[in-house]
Order: structure tokens, then sequence, then C-alpha cells
């Protein structure tokens, strides 16, 4: 994370995390919490559960400084953070009408907000030893190239792609998947329409 991180920022968002439960919770498809399991094999049982706790504690300092980073590139007030929480709180079940949801929260930057937001949430950013801020960049070039005027293929449909592939991620399909597996999903999900017309290939055509 580049430059000076607001401590205050940072301790609300670590507040928010143990809240919502995502402090010290599962993080889906951690490598470094796996790397962490499979070492603990090898010493004593205090040892594993010292060793464990220091290692998720770092995790959660991690996903809050990177939260803080989104929030600022995203230039949210504290109102607005509680806001983009509280509707996607619940993110992970089938039945969030996302499109819905999207209509609550600012939609010139969704699609960057849902996306990297993922990107925290599996660890992806700092195991594939990618730059943050051009991950968000580039996210944003996507978010751009939707037309106002296309009322199906647009930022909302989108976060409802990353949603329903969220859903499945969390509930096994991520344990056949490597890193680079889920970065491509998501990937692939953002970019599908993006500058998409809103026209069918015969209108386009004729």
């Amino acid at each position: 994370v580049r430059g000076e991180i607001d401590t205050t920022k940072l301790d609300r968002v670590k507040s928010r995390m143990v809240s919502s439960g995502m402090a010290g919770g599962k993080t889906p498809s951690s490598v470094r919490l796996s790397q962490s399991r499979n070492q603990s094999r090898t010493l004593s049982r205090r040892q594993s559960r010292q060793q464990s706790k220091y290692q998720q504690s770092m995790l959660d300092h991690d996903i809050a400084q990177q939260l803080v980073q989104l929030y600022t590139l995203c230039d949210l007030t504290q109102a607005d953070e509680n806001a983009v929480e509280n509707a996607l709180r619940s993110f992970d079940d089938w039945s969030m009408d996302i499109m819905l949801v999207s209509q609550e929260l600012m939609e010139h930057i969704l699609v960057p907000l849902v996306f990297m937001k993922l990107m925290i949430r599996y660890d992806l950013p700092m195991t594939l030893l990618m730059d943050f801020d051009q991950l968000f960049a580039f996210s944003a070039k996507i978010q751009e190239s939707m037309q106002p005027s296309c009322k199906f293929h647009n930022a909302s449909h989108v976060a409802s792609m990353l949603q329903a592939t969220n859903f499945f991620l969390c509930r096994g399909l991520d344990e056949y998947l490597t890193m680079l597996d889920l970065f491509t999903l998501f990937v692939a999900d953002i970019v599908l329409h993006c500058g998409h017309p809103g026209l069918t290939n015969d209108f386009l055509v004729k």
C-alpha cells in the first residue's frame, strides 16, 4: 500500500470488519492461510495456535489497509463507506438482488468498488503480486466504457455476475481453482460487457 494510511480510517474499517464477522473469519482460498495450516502440522498445538492467531491478525490488518486504500481511491465519505458495507452485507447469499442494491450505490464506481472488494477478499493483489492502484485503474476504465443508455449490459449486470461468481466460490468451487483461475474469473466478469452498445448484432449489421 502506497503512501500514508489514515490510522483513524484504518481503525474504523477494522472495527467494521469485527462487527460484520469478517475479521478472524475464514478467508476463502487464502494462500497464506493454507500455507500456515500446512506448516503448523509440524509444530506443537500451542505453537500452532499462536502462529495462526498472529497470521490471522496480520491478514486482517492487510485487508483493512487495502479497504482503506480502496475507499480513498473511490473518494468515499464515512457515510458512503457505511452505505456500501450495509448494501453488500448479504453479498454471499443467492437471494441478494445485487441489481436492485446497485441502485443504492454510486453507479459511477460500482464496477471498481465490487471488483476490488473481491480482489481484497480473496487476497489476490498480494498473492499474485499485482499493483493495487493499477488494478483499480483497470477496473475504473472498464466502468468508463459502460454506456449510460444501455439498460441491461451495464455496470449493474457486471456487479450481478461478480456476485454470482462469489456465491459459487463460497460454496466450494474455490477448492478446485488456483488463485490465477480466480483472478481470471473476476476479470472475465467485468470485461464481458465492456463498451457494449446495447444493440443486437443484427441491428448493427443492418
